[in-house]
């Protein structure tokens, strides 16, 4: 056998490397974890035109991603949200309770609100108003269509913008006159 490389040992050392790359190769195919089979589970594709929660809650309600609330107060908030009027009455609509929504090309209307999954805390009216560059959100403590608003303690009829008046002496109600007691009401 004829040997043309430069030194004898040269063949041996090439045929000991190529055996050791084999078996270099055949012990990492056995470290590698078998593929996963396919899944039968169906995952349900989130709905790319429903906007997402954000971080911020009004009155027990979770705001979209990208709402800021422009005014609080105890009853009331006033809420910019930079999504079209309709994404946004529709994430409403997925995350609220509401008995009555009216709706309108301009607004929608969420009456005796309250946010989903919350049995208990104070019904909300949410206005859903269309502005020029996005929507905004007006959200007050609905009043209980059952209490009859009245005055509190000390507060005369005319401050509160009511004014009863009791009939003069000749049967006709004075400006001036103070006002009718209230009926059903006794002084004790």
């Amino acid at each position: 056998m004829l040997d043309r490389s430069p030194e004898p040992g040269f063949a041996a050392c090439r045929l000991v490397a190529l055996v050791a790359a084999a078996l270099a190769l055949s012990g990492c195919e056995r470290d590698r974890e078998p593929a996963p089979a396919p899944s039968a589970a169906v995952v349900e594709a989130a709905d790319p035109d429903m906007l997402l929660e954000g971080p911020l809650v009004v009155m027990g309600l979770r705001l979209p991603v990208g709402a800021d609330v422009s005014g609080k107060n105890l009853t009331a908030a006033s809420v910019r949200v930079p999504h079209p009027m309709e994404k946004v009455a529709s994430y409403l609509r997925a995350h609220l309770d509401a008995p009555s929504v009216d709706t309108g090309p301009q607004k929608t209307v969420f009456s005796q609100a309250r946010p989903k999954g919350v049995s208990t805390g104070p019904l909300l009216k949410i206005v859903v108003v269309r502005r020029l560059f996005g929507t905004e959100l007006l959200i007050n403590q609905d009043r209980d269509p059952n209490r009859v608003a009245t005055p509190s303690p000390g507060t005369s009829a005319d401050r509160v913008g009511v004014q009863s008046l009791r009939p003069s002496p000749e049967g006709e109600p004075s400006p001036s006159a103070e006002p009718a007691p209230s009926a059903g009401i006794v002084d004790d």
